[in-house]
């Protein structure tokens, strides 16, 4: 026995020494679900996701830059394409008129610090320049019907100087086209965003569920944990979870009934609060 011992611990020794022996597990890392989906805009475009904008001011010297930047503002979030078409023909799902645009400056004046040629810091008067832009936007159907309207604004300022000067203003004008520009697109584009929720494995036929799951099968999942509730309805663990597939689904109905099915069984669960 003495000898088996001895052999023991001393093949323990060198596999720890060099490394033979197994790893110790890590942690599990939390059971979750995790999936995309659009976050629909403030600004409504019904269902379209090809757009064109058809109609804006041409007396207004910055209209170009803002339609460029709303434009590629809008086609970067990948959701919704929007084309300029002011100056061509075509068919779209839903039509944009910039109704009005105006940008407009005003300059502040006021005790500051610069430094001179030296670098030394000296008090002395300066000025800023403020600029806004805002504009209205129609939103047209596919017939060309209104659906809704929006409005957008966006500011630049130029930085302190020691005099105004027409190239400060034109930067802050552009600054402020831009930012109206982005304000537009974040209105009418939908975002996508990815959701995880972690899930509750404590629920009947967690394993199951969760191995479909994992394979992306979210439907074969919710059919799982559906089949188990018929026989254990008052389980809040089941509930929360298909809450989560549902949602994933995009079954926004069913995934607010389970929730709140699960917060009344487990009304004392944070994770269900």
């Amino acid at each position: 026995m003495s000898c088996l011992f001895l052999r023991t611990t001393v093949s323990v020794l060198v596999s720890l020494l060099f490394g033979l022996l197994p790893a110790a597990p890590a942690q599990a890392a939390s059971s979750r679900i995790v999936f995309d989906r659009v976050l629909p805009a403030s600004q409504n475009l019904g269902s379209a996701r090809d757009v064109a904008v058809v109609d804006a001011p041409t007396a207004e010297p910055l209209i170009d830059v803002f339609i460029d930047e709303l434009v590629r503002h809008v086609n970067r979030a990948g959701v919704v394409t929007l084309r300029d078409m002011r100056n061509g023909t075509g068919p779209a799902e839903a039509h944009l008129r910039i109704k009005t645009f105006h940008c407009e400056t005003a300059d502040r004046e006021a005790e500051g610090g610069l430094r001179d040629a030296d670098g030394n810091h000296v008090n002395q008067r300066v000025y800023q320049i403020a600029a806004v832009c805002a504009a209205r936007i129609d939103v047209l159907s596919k017939f060309l019907r209104p659906m809704s309207v929006s409005y957008a604004k966006g500011e630049g300022t130029s930085p302190r100087l020691e005099a105004v000067t027409d190239e400060e203003r034109e930067n802050a004008l552009l600054d402020a086209a831009r930012y109206a520009a982005i304000d537009a697109a974040e209105r009418i584009t939908p975002r996508h965003v990815r959701e995880s929720i972690v899930l509750d494995e404590t629920a009947p036929a967690f394993a199951e569920a969760m191995a479909r799951i994992e394979a992306g099968q979210f439907a074969e999942a919710r059919a799982i944990w559906q089949k188990a509730m018929q026989t254990q309805p008052r389980s809040a663990a089941l509930r929360f979870n298909l809450a989560a597939v549902n949602e994933a689904l995009g079954d926004r109905h069913a995934a607010e009934l389970h929730y709140n099915a699960a917060r009344q069984l487990a009304p004392a669960e944070p994770r269900y609060a």
